[in-house]
């Protein structure tokens, strides 16, 4: 998985279908993004291990959830710092479900740049690899 220099987690909520992965994401340019919330403070967990980034999504989320990553580049970092978000370079796959006043969330992320996003090989999110199987979007526009 070479070409990238970084990765975020993808996590649609609930409410976000495949259906809109597949059309309203690579349509308008939008990408649900993992992010942990301790009151008004936003991180987003970034990796430049593709490994750490999946033994994160392993650790964190519950099993079934509809869970993948996505590949960017260092020139794709301003889209996140220009939201007021910190960004933290995990090199580990940092525990965060046992850490009280943090909540994992998900934050739309809208930009021009060019994503790809690879579902989790994780045997506990089969979905997340049928959901996500096909899906490369937010095109360079």
């Amino acid at each position: 998985m070479k070409g990238h220099d970084f990765w975020v987690v993808i996590y649609p909520t609930k409410d976000v279908t495949l259906r809109d992965l597949q059309t309203e994401c690579r349509q308008d340019n939008w990408a649900p993004v993992l992010i942990l919330r301790n009151g008004d403070r936003i991180v987003v967990p970034m990796f430049r291990d593709v490994k750490v980034c999946q033994a994160f999504i392993k650790r964190n989320l519950p099993v079934g959830e509809m869970v993948g990553f996505m590949g960017a580049s260092e020139v794709d970092l301003k889209t996140y710092t220009d939201k007021g978000w910190e960004v933290e370079w995990l090199t580990h796959p940092k525990l965060y479900t046992n850490r009280p006043g943090w909540e994992i969330d998900a934050e739309a992320v809208e930009s021009d740049f060019e994503l790809t996003v690879h579902p989790t090989r994780n045997p506990h999110t089969v979905r997340a690899v049928n959901a996500l199987r096909q899906a490369q979007f937010l095109k360079r526009r």
